[in-house]
């Protein structure tokens, strides 16, 4: 619903109202005819009401827009206006929606993207680290039992497997981190 004419004549409004307020006023104070001064009134009770209908329009409009954020409706336009006010206020909602919807899009796209190199990076370091673990637990359990050749397999195992987990995590660092600029002069002749 958009009040096309009136909507922008709020002033217009008041000045009627002020005007039927002296006029009632006027023909109560002078006696006039019980139904002249009943007439006045319920124009004055008219004027106020679409008075408060203009006055409450933008504000339920905002309130309409921001639930329709909250409750992540992503349909909702609102309208050109020819009241130049509001028409300005719908631009502006319309593109708040379109800069929130947007930017909802982006952030859950990284979260996805995120939430995948997270996934690998678990399973990648699970993998290597699951049998140093192992070996470890193993070394603690019969530690008496085991041979020096037993014991340098078992080690040899460990630092094969650091060096794995060091070259993965190196090989992320690389892939999230900007290399250092190098500098080289440049002859500007």
């Amino acid at each position: 619903m958009d009040f096309k004419g009136y909507a922008s004549s709020p002033t217009l409004h008041i000045i009627v109202i002020i005007t039927l307020s002296a006029a009632s006023t006027a023909s109560i104070i002078n006696n006039s005819s019980l139904y002249v001064s009943l007439l006045f009134i319920l124009l004055l009770a008219f004027a106020f009401y679409r008075l408060l209908k203009i006055v409450r329009y933008p504000i339920e409009q905002v309130q309409y827009f921001l639930l329709a954020l909250r409750c992540g409706e992503r349909m909702i336009r609102f309208p050109k206006s020819s009241n130049s006010t509001l028409g300005a206020m719908y631009g502006q909602m319309n593109d708040i929606i379109k800069l929130y919807y947007d930017n909802k899009i982006e952030i859950e796209t990284k979260k996805d993207y995120y939430d995948r190199i997270l996934r690998i990076m678990t399973h990648e370091i699970r993998n290597t680290v699951t049998p140093i673990i192992s070996l470890t637990d193993h070394y603690i359990n019969h530690s008496l039992e085991l041979t020096a050749d037993e014991i340098k397999e078992g080690l040899k195992i460990i630092n094969s497997q650091s060096h794995n987990l060091k070259a993965f995590l190196d090989s992320y660092h690389t892939l999230t981190h900007l290399p250092e600029p190098s500098f080289t002069l440049i002859n500007t002749t």
